[in-house]
């Protein structure tokens, strides 16, 4: 640890089964207490400015425009390196902020923390209202439909997620005990204009319902994945066709979990009771050991009014220079990638004659790269055997 306080343990400790969320001095005697040595770390946390990143500071929640590469709130064995924490840190705040909505490591953009547990039940109710709009801009690899995308998912205990175009029936129940595997997904595609010479899309879409990495999978089932997302790339679209059926496919496809991709929270608009702050009363302690808030029930009112909300992340990273350059380094190196393993393809093409087989070599095929907008240095193309304007195979 960094100092001498016990929540500046790098890993989470715990004590019995139960995380040492507080400044704990003291350990009972026989206690069992379990500290990761080698966590896994986040170094994004030391590379931002936290005050910056505060879009509301208010006296019951915190707004913070998270960036790509951090988790929203501590991991297992990572009790610093992570939103929730370095808030509560840049802000000097006396307690804990209490986790309301959560973004994947790899997603930036809007994220919300209670300063209570009785208010993050406030928040957790208006935001699974239909009053409630989380807004994201998407990065896809492909061009999207606009409107309506629905999607059933397949989520089974143990298994990952895997989503197919949407029938009513996959969502009856199934079995003697009416349970069901099948949920169903949707969002809104609003506009989806070409980015970067058109070799991706900015998309801006609305949420209708917030499943776990519901965008990355959705844009993978049809073909656009979210640029950058190594982990659903694989299965790019391909669909899950139900238990037993042939249109299934393995999820061994999917790869490493990303720690940067092309999806950004840019908005949240929520509503709550115009005169919420009165029907809190006297309000609790906000520390709280197991990090999600429970739900919690509808808020009364006296009143009819309410109250609303709209919060707004900075721009997407990829919008930035440096981010535009990082994007253009990866879609240069995945260009002469693709180029490369068509000219190896090529030279590996075996054609059947009467006489027998003779190699590609002999005929006529042609690889014109810079009609694919490349400039190859003189050393790749001689890597890749290629002329200086053409490879006449």
């Amino acid at each position: 640890r960094a100092s001498g306080s016990a929540t500046d343990w790098m890993g989470l400790p715990y004590r019995g089964q139960r995380h040492v969320m507080r400044d704990e001095p003291s350990v009972e005697k026989h206690a069992m207490v379990k500290v990761f040595v080698n966590p896994v770390r986040f170094r994004v946390a030391y590379e931002v400015e936290w005050r910056e990143r505060v879009v509301e500071n208010g006296a019951h929640f915190v707004v913070v425009d998270k960036p790509s590469g951090l988790p929203t709130v501590p991991t297992m064995d990572n009790y610093i390196e992570n939103v929730l924490k370095q808030a509560t840190l840049a802000l000097d705040l006396e307690n804990h902020l209490v986790p309301v909505s959560r973004l994947d490591v790899c997603t930036s953009g809007v994220t919300i923390f209670a300063k209570t547990r009785k208010f993050a039940s406030v928040l957790n109710y208006a935001l699974a209202q239909d009053s409630c709009q989380k807004r994201y801009r998407v990065l896809a690899t492909g061009p999207v439909p606009l409107g309506t995308l629905r999607h059933c998912y397949w989520k089974a205990p143990g298994q990952p997620l895997r989503y197919r175009d949407f029938h009513p029936r996959l969502l009856r129940p199934l079995g003697s005990n009416g349970a069901t595997h099948w949920g169903y997904a949707e969002l809104e595609v609003a506009a989806c204009r070409p980015v970067f010479g058109g070799r991706l899309f900015d998309c801006e879409v609305v949420l209708g319902t917030g499943k776990t990495h519901q965008i990355r999978l959705q844009m993978a089932c049809i073909g656009s994945v979210v640029f950058g997302d190594s982990k659903y790339k694989p299965a790019n679209g391909l669909q899950h066709g139900g238990p037993g059926s042939k249109e299934s496919f393995n999820t061994r496809l999917f790869g490493e979990d990303p720690s940067k991709v092309g999806l950004h929270a840019e908005r949240l608009t929520f509503e709550l009771p115009a005169n919420f702050e009165a029907l809190l009363g006297d309000d609790e302690d906000g520390e709280d050991e197991t990090g999600m808030a429970s739900t919690g029930a509808a808020p009364s009112s006296s009143t009819s009014g309410m109250k609303h909300f709209s919060f707004a992340a900075a721009a997407p990273w990829w919008e930035s220079a440096a981010g535009a350059a990082e994007v253009e380094a990866v879609l240069e190196a995945e260009a002469v990638e693709e180029i490369a393993r068509e000219v190896e393809a090529m030279r590996k093409v075996v054609v059947a004659d009467s006489e027998g087989e003779w190699d590609l070599d002999e005929g006529k095929a042609v690889v014109d790269y810079d009609a694919m907008g490349m400039e190859l240095d003189e050393g790749l193309r001689r890597f890749l055997g290629l002329e200086p304007r053409r490879w006449v195979g």
